[in-house]
């Protein structure tokens, strides 16, 4: 009878463990995940993006560095060239708050085989001991320059084996797997290329990652996701997350640059989401 007992009691832990998640039907642990992680990736390349942009060397601009306190150095390799250059953003390793609110530590390299404008130029990313706010990042992520769709530059961005990691209060750890493919137009601000105040990219793609709970998702972007460069938080799409178990999730990135998504699920039952 004790045996029995034992493994009644292991058949229950064993299926509750599996299952705590898609007993929760309303849960939207996958889609705060994943607006974590797809705005962690447009941060990274706007920050790179808006170093190259006003670079007299990369950019080609008569312009400098856009210095901001958080930084510890951005340094060129070679110098002046020959490309491949390899762009090496450091930020104080202590961490401090930058210019746009975010707090970013550690070190990104981002190596241009050729000008950023130039169709056919490959930048691949790297990371090393990097953070935004809490949020530690690791992977690659790489874009290729496709050329110019509808006259407007047109990139790749395809990211792999990326994990986000995240300590909350109460020892509660977000670990987040993440993989995307995606089309960006460099949309508005592409025609005033020594100035980074008016830049959007426009993005459309597929995305798959493991959520901290280890349930496998899959998205698709249905309306573009519209991400500015001065805006911290992506201001517009719609995209579709699938997860065994549960019904599809809807995400509305709404009109505002805000830090809200709003999640429908089951029909029409609808929650808001905040990522930091």
């Amino acid at each position: 009878m004790r045996k029995l007992f034992w493994v009644a009691s292991l058949l229950i832990l064993v299926y509750g463990c599996s299952e705590s998640e898609r007993d929760e039907n309303d849960t939207t642990v996958s889609s705060y995940e994943y607006a974590r992680a797809e705005n962690a990736f447009f941060d990274v390349w706007k920050s790179v993006h808006a170093t190259i942009v006003t670079d007299t060397v990369l950019g080609g601009q008569d312009t400098t560095y856009p210095i901001d306190n958080c930084f510890d150095s951005i340094v060129r390799m070679p110098d002046l060239g020959p490309y491949p250059i390899e762009l090496t953003l450091h930020y104080k390793p202590s961490g401090e708050l930058c210019s746009d609110g975010r707090v970013r530590r550690g070190v990104i390299k981002a190596t241009l085989s050729g000008p950023y404008a130039d169709s056919g130029t490959v930048i691949d990313f790297a990371f090393e001991n990097f953070s935004i706010d809490d949020q530690s990042i690791s992977g690659t992520m790489k874009l290729v320059h496709e050329g110019f769709g509808t006259g407007l530059p047109r990139f790749t961005k395809t990211i792999t084996d990326a994990w986000l990691r995240r300590d909350e209060p109460g020892n509660n750890r977000q670990e987040i797997y993440f993989n995307s493919e995606q089309v960006v137009t460099w949309g508005v601000g592409s025609d005033t290329y020594n100035s980074v105040l008016d830049d959007e990219f426009r993005a459309t793609g597929k995305a798959s990652g493991r959520n901290t709970f280890g349930n496998f998702f899959t998205t698709r972007i249905t309306e573009r996701i519209v991400s500015n460069v001065q805006c911290v938080y992506e201001s517009a799409g719609k995209v579709e997350l699938k997860q065994s178990s549960l019904s599809t999730r809807l995400l509305d990135y709404g009109s505002l640059c805000d830090n809200r998504i709003q999640v429908t699920f089951n029909g029409g039952s609808v929650k808001d989401i905040t990522i930091p």
